[in-house]
């Protein structure tokens, strides 16, 4: 026999109802047996609801929180230097946060070459190179380039923004917007930082993107990582 968990009232085996109104729930695969009225003890099956939303929203958490750590983690590598490294390659070598994944970069112009490109979720290195013919070796030994690319650069624009050629040392560079989805996680708005560099045969680019709205934060780091760049 069980009693309504309401009034108290004994009921008989295979009751469904209480006289006073209430529902008889028969818990199976034990011993125990429960009276369910209004403002009572939940159902099994609201239960198993309960715990299945629960438990979405906990992974939901636990996946946002494991992101907010990564990417804050990749910004304190950014811009903290004793988080940089410096890489070696058979042809230059450069400081760069550590920690970053090697990436591949479709080059859209065929003249260029794309040595390697480094990326996590908050900026992108790539690192190419242009293999000059001799007749444009010639050119280049005939003239200052450095001068031809200071001159030519204001007369082109990316973006609608007018390209301003500035001089670090014997690097030249300049910076646009550019709007992708395919770098960073949180946002298609790219602030991009294009850097030359002459040598006898070739020329270099280096070319360093992160979100738009992280530039301010950035810039002086990224500077520092051109500043590093050196041909072998």
């Amino acid at each position: 026999m069980m009693q309504c968990n309401r009034c108290g009232r004994e009921l008989a085996e295979g009751q469904t109802f209480c006289l006073c109104g209430c529902r008889v729930d028969h818990i199976t695969g034990g011993s125990m047996e429960t009276a369910i009225y209004p403002g009572g003890s939940i159902s099994s099956g609201k239960q198993k609801i309960i715990v299945a939303v629960v438990s979405v929203i906990a992974v939901i958490l636990t996946v946002a929180m494991i992101l907010w750590f990564i990417m804050g983690l990749d910004r304190y590598r950014v811009t903290h230097e004793s988080q940089w490294e410096y890489i070696s390659r058979a042809e230059y070598s450069m400081e760069i946060p550590k920690g970053m994944q090697e990436g591949t970069v479709i080059q859209m112009d065929p003249s260029m070459q794309t040595l390697d490109c480094f990326i996590n979720n908050e900026v992108c290195i790539t690192i190419s190179v242009l293999r000059f013919t001799e007749e444009q070796q010639k050119i280049i030994e005939s003239m200052d380039f450095t001068e031809l690319l200071m001159q030519l650069f204001p007369e082109q624009s990316i973006n609608g923004v007018t390209l301003v050629p500035v001089q670090r040392d014997d690097m030249i560079y300049v910076q646009y917007p550019r709007t992708t989805s395919a770098l960073f996680p949180r946002t298609d708005q790219v602030w991009v930082t294009d850097a030359c560099v002459i040598a006898e045969e070739s020329l270099y680019e280096i070319e360093i993107s992160c979100p738009t709205v992280r530039y301010d934060a950035y810039k002086d780091c990224i500077l520092a990582w051109l500043d590093s760049f050196t041909l072998r």
